[in-house]
């Protein structure tokens, strides 16, 4: 009580001298009450701390809805691995290989005619015109499948590699010099094939970069395939990973809205031997594609990688990225996010009083101060959860400008006339542009 302390005082401290038994000096006595009150305090706080990373776990758990998440991306990777295609002929078993045992561009072929595009762009015929992008029951694809594909350069082998021996009297390996060699670390920036010819060149034999300054200098589509895991990259992929960020790609899209029919007559023409898409240059292959699953609101950006490696062998992978298209679609999620950040500001300016309390005697509680751990686990839960602030406000506008470009893609996308006549090229124009951006 108050008549207590004032007993307390009037025993321990003197402002005068005189007295028995030990003295201690007033303004301990006062700097030892507010240590006190101080520890105090702190120890109240503890239930805030613990609340604030609670809330933060349940922010996390709810926005990146792992259970939806995790059965698109386990059912969309099984598909992509484990739907199976006949081989070779003769010997015709259907299913006996998947996309593992591509090994050639013959089965790569295989891969595509049999097994991908089959399971994702549906024939106009017996499809009701509503479902002509519902993909895998509950999917819808957005856009079509994009094929894309790297090259290296085409290099006579001895002059790539004239410290290769053995040299007759010319100091020359003949049998290099009858030879085309393929560096690995090389990208061909050219048109190719008859199709890179043509005027204009047909979709695919030329970067898109070329393509894309044709039409407008504003539209790429680029590809950064050395971000294509973020720091995920799987070890079996990393030594074959050797490409740059925004280097030439050479790709084409399979409309969903022209059929089953068209892009198998497409890949036909790909893989015609008179002018072969893919070729002794490719150093990459990629077929990618977006899904909406609408009713677990869930976006899926699907990626299946072919790695030509310098050995022959080429070495397949699938990349399955889902987000959720709508992160406050569940109202009470904004609700968590407001008690985060109520708790954060807590934080904030709990780190804030407290650095101030320190600066107004910084001779005395300066070493206090930095030596306790808590100072400094405080203040990294302030950085990092301002960062998250920052980065999460990045996220939202970037999905918004995404799910914009989403939807201009599918208002965009042109309908054949009951008689298959394909639209305007004025309506094409719009859509490849939307496609493209």
């Amino acid at each position: 009580s108050q008549e207590e302390m004032k007993k307390l005082l009037r025993a321990t401290a003197r402002t005068a001298g005189g007295g028995r038994g030990a003295q201690v000096p007033k303004e301990h006595v006062e700097r030892f009450l507010k240590e006190h009150v101080k520890r105090e305090h702190d120890c109240f706080n503890i239930p805030f701390i613990i609340l604030y990373f609670l809330a933060f776990d349940i922010v996390l758990l709810n926005h990146e809805n792992v259970p939806e998440n995790s059965q698109v991306q386990r059912m969309i990777t099984n598909v992509m691995e484990g739907s199976g295609y006949a081989g070779y002929d003769p010997y015709e078993v259907s299913g006996h290989k998947f996309m593992d045992d591509v090994g050639d561009t013959g089965e790569l072929y295989q891969y595509l005619n049999e097994a991908i595009i089959p399971a994702f762009i549906n024939p106009l015929d017996d499809t009701p015109r509503v479902d002509k992008d519902r993909v895998h029951r509950y999917s819808q694809l957005i856009g079509g499948l994009q094929i894309m594909q790297t090259r290296r350069k085409r290099k006579n082998c001895g002059d790539t590699y004239p410290l290769l021996g053995p040299f007759n009297e010319l100091q020359r390996n003949p049998f290099l010099d009858k030879i085309f060699c393929f560096p690995p670390d090389s990208r061909d920036t050219e048109c190719f094939g008859e199709g890179g010819k043509r005027n204009p060149p047909i979709p695919g034999y030329c970067p898109d970069v070329q393509e894309a300054e044709a039409k407008s200098p504003s539209k790429r589509r680029l590809f950064d395939l050395a971000g294509a895991w973020g720091n995920d990259v799987p070890p079996s992929v990393t030594p074959f990973l050797t490409f740059d960020a925004g280097e030439p790609i050479y790709s084409l899209v399979l409309d969903s809205w022209q059929g089953q029919a068209k892009a198998l007559s497409e890949l036909n023409r790909l893989w015609a031997e008179a002018d072969p898409w893919v070729d002794d240059q490719t150093a990459w292959v990629g077929i990618k594609f977006l899904v909406l699953n609408p009713d677990v609101g869930v976006f899926s950006s699907v990626q299946a990688d072919f790695f030509f490696s310098a050995s022959g062998a080429i070495i397949p992978d699938t990349n399955v990225l889902t987000f959720i298209a709508e992160p406050y679609q569940d109202g009470t999620l904004f609700y968590w996010d407001v008690v985060w950040l109520l708790l954060y500001v807590e934080l904030l300016l709990g780190c804030i009083k407290d650095l101030v309390w320190t600066l107004k005697k910084r001779a005395q509680r300066m070493a206090q101060y930095k030596g306790s751990i808590w100072t400094y686990v405080d203040w990294m839960s302030v950085l990092c959860g301002g960062l998250c602030c920052l980065l999460w406000y990045l996220y939202l506008e970037k999905l918004e400008n995404f799910k914009i470009a989403a939807m201009d893609v599918a208002i965009k996308r042109p309908i054949l006339a009951d008689d298959n006549k394909e639209p305007a090229p004025s309506v094409l124009k719009v859509y490849d542009e939307a496609v493209t951006l």
